[in-house]
């Protein structure tokens, strides 16, 4: 690291002077100005300058005793340093007690470079074992910047990779909902295939909270990992309130798998008050989930359970208990019949009395002649939507209708370059048409369908509903026209644009209930971007504008720059006509080799409002490092009155030991920024 060179000695030269003595066994080296010895025997006695080293130290001091043979012995006011590890230290004395093992009384240790030492821990002995990459240290006092700040009688900590048991650093943060949030965890390392964390928060404005992280190892394919957090009394709304998570996911063997994702907590407002997050409180519903997967060459099938816990601003959902389905995925085969199959059967429950409930029965067979050439192709498609329903009512219908489709394009390409960087430009115009016949639908239940947002992807899909609840009527021709730019010398796509329309050739008469039906003749005119021009940029824009009532409808652009490491900024624009129009930026830059800024603002332009803003600091360098940020963000509106929450959270890190604070809670708020490359 640049930030931090080397750490050496802080000792002089050994003086070269007459009865200088340099003794070696293997990698063990003593260097004294005097040295005595018995006739026979590995014990030396040594001082002036005395010097020793191994493989896994480097020290001076005055005076020493040591076995060379055994690694054993004692030096008297020694500083030392590991060949192993960045630590290093002083004492008053320092006994070997064998290779890699050493015990210090009245000592300092850090891994701090001389010339840059933040951090310094002080205790009456400390023992370092760099066997296992563990030190302990009794009567502990840390110094940061020269001020005692914690003091520990006995602590363990690693000094290496390997995970170590004990009490961690405490942490603090808080917002205008918690208080204050002082916070100490404790780390289990129960086995190398278990381990758990127990935090115990005390919140000023909420009381206590104990958190217990529990992560696993379920032979060399499953691995899972549950989370509680308890609090026995929250003084506010005076009761219980706690939330648990258990997500498991893994093979049973080279087809089958499972995953497992399971959420509850413990009422409606939880997430808001507890978490960590502007995406937390705007959470309508937490998912329980249980997959059983089974995939073989050609075809595959999952069985789910699943339930939504419907949280504040959320309505009440069906349950899924079970759903199975099945579907082929086999290789096309071109010139040939190819066929297809999708399948679903599905037991839906409600919590709500009176809402319909029962199965449904899925099936979607088809069947496809493609013809492909290297400058066109074109797909015939034949497919059958078919729905059978048993309710508690009515009893049991079934829905079905047939879909064709009709999907053809062509493929030029022509040489080019772009600021003198040969590329390859293509052209592909797109054509597809889809028939599927009117059928009522208009008493047939929706447990899972919803319409879908068009873009220009969505043009050529068989079906303008999300689920299998509404097949839609159709008569329509999407054209699609696509460019791309490509590299010569890589295929690296740095441009892709992509215009496209319907045409609907009659109106859409099915429609989900509170809709209507539609009779433009056609849809928004619809483009598509995506620009990556240089290694670390990316910019996308897409928009639809009605060309029949001439406005925009929808737009949304997205910009990242990575300049480098450290230098991000992300920036963004959405707006749906009447609904939506929200702005966002986000920025993380290091200025200096030691300083970075964050800083990023979410502002609904609709209404008027911040979403979010967040600003901070962070300082790194190879001996600590340091982040403070500070959040102001919506909760809700109530009576035309918007209402925040303002929340503060800080780590210090002691590199080499340990850190304080909320490095948890901060990892996962700029990663939902898209600044996740902080260190």
């Amino acid at each position: 690291d640049s930030l931090c060179p080397p750490a050496t000695l802080s000792t002089p030269a050994a003086t070269t002077k007459e009865g200088a003595v340099t003794l070696q066994n293997g990698d063990k080296r003593l260097q004294a100005d005097h040295v005595s010895f018995t006739q026979g025997s590995k014990g030396f006695g040594a001082d002036g300058n005395v010097r020793y080293s191994d493989n896994n130290l480097l020290m001076h001091g005055d005076k020493a005793q040591v076995n060379l043979d055994t690694t054993t012995g004692t030096v008297d006011n020694v500083e030392f340093l590991s060949r192993t590890n960045p630590g290093r230290g002083k004492a008053d004395t320092l006994t070997l007690l064998g290779p890699g093992k050493i015990e210090l009384t009245s000592a300092t240790y850090t891994t701090c470079p001389i010339q840059n030492q933040a951090w310094s821990m002080r205790a009456s002995s400390i023992y370092l074992d760099e066997g296992i990459q563990q030190g302990t240290a009794r009567n502990m006092v840390l110094d940061f910047e020269g001020i005692p700040f914690f003091y520990l009688p006995y602590i363990r900590f690693p000094i290496g990779e390997n995970r170590l048991s004990g009490v961690l650093f405490p942490g603090i943060g808080g917002s205008d909902r918690t208080g204050t949030d002082l916070s100490l965890p404790y780390y289990w390392n129960i086995a190398p295939e278990y381990d758990a964390t127990f935090t115990l928060h005390q919140f000023s404005s909420r009381g206590d909270r104990l958190d217990t992280e529990f992560r696993y190892l379920a032979g060399a394919t499953q691995s899972g990992q549950m989370d509680l957090e308890y609090l026995p009394t929250d003084v506010v709304t005076n009761t219980q309130r706690g939330r648990m998570r258990w997500q498991q996911s893994g093979s049973l063997s080279s087809r089958w798998s499972t995953s497992l994702d399971i959420n509850q907590v413990s009422d409606t407002d939880y997430l808001l008050d507890y978490g960590n997050s502007l995406e937390s409180s705007a959470t309508t519903y937490v998912e329980q989930r249980a997959d059983l997967n089974y995939n073989s060459d050609n075809w595959g099938m999952t069985t789910r359970f699943q339930r939504l816990q419907t949280l504040r601003n959320g309505s009440p959902s069906y349950q899924r208990l079970p759903q199975i389905t099945l579907g082929t995925h086999l290789p096309e085969i071109p010139d040939q019949l190819n066929y297809r199959l999708n399948a679903e059967w599905v037991q839906f429950a409600h919590e709500t009395p009176g809402m319909v409930q029962g199965s449904r029965g899925y099936l979607h067979p088809s069947i496809s002649l493609p013809w492909r050439s290297p400058g066109g192709y074109f797909i015939p498609s034949l497919s059958l939507h078919a729905t059978q329903y048993e309710l508690t009512t009515p009893t049991s219908y079934g829905v079905s209708a047939p879909v064709l489709s009709l999907d053809t394009g062509l493929y030029f390409d022509r040489d080019t370059e772009w600021g003198g960087l040969p590329m390859i430009q293509t052209l592909e115009p797109r054509l597809f048409y889809l028939n599927v016949p009117y059928v009522d639908q208009t008493n047939v239940s929706v447990f899972d369908s919803a319409d879908t947002t068009l873009g220009y992807s969505q043009m050529f899909s068989e079906n303008r509903f999300s689920g299998v609840d509404r097949i839609g009527d159709a008569n329509q021709l999407a054209f699609g026209l696509d460019t791309r730019f490509l590299r010569r010398d890589t295929g690296a796509e740095l441009l892709h644009a992509g215009v496209g329309q319907l045409f609907y050739f009659a109106d859409r008469q099915v429609y989900l209930p509170g809709g209507s039906v539609q009779t433009t003749p056609r849809s928004p005119l619809m483009a598509l971007v995506e620009f990556q021009p240089l290694s670390g940029w990316r910019a996308s824009l897409e928009h639809q504008y009605d060309n029949i009532n001439q406005q925009a409808i929808y737009t949304q652009a997205r910009l990242r720059i990575n300049f480098g490491k450290d230098r991000i900024l992300n920036t963004g624009y959405r707006y749906r006509a009447g609904t939506e129009e929200v702005s966002d930026a986000a920025l993380l830059w290091r200025f200096s080799p030691r300083w970075t800024v964050l800083a990023s603002r979410q502002y609904d332009m609709l209404n008027q409002r911040d979403l979010e803003s967040l600003f901070g600091l962070q300082y790194d360098d190879c001996c600590w490092g340091l982040r403070l940020i500070s959040r102001h963000y919506y909760t809700s509106t109530v009576s035309g009155t918007n209402t925040f929450d303002n929340a503060v959270l800080l780590e210090l890190e002691l590199k080499g030991l340990s850190s304080f604070g909320q490095r948890e809670g901060i990892e996962s708020l700029l990663k939902n920024l898209g600044l996740e490359n902080t260190p």
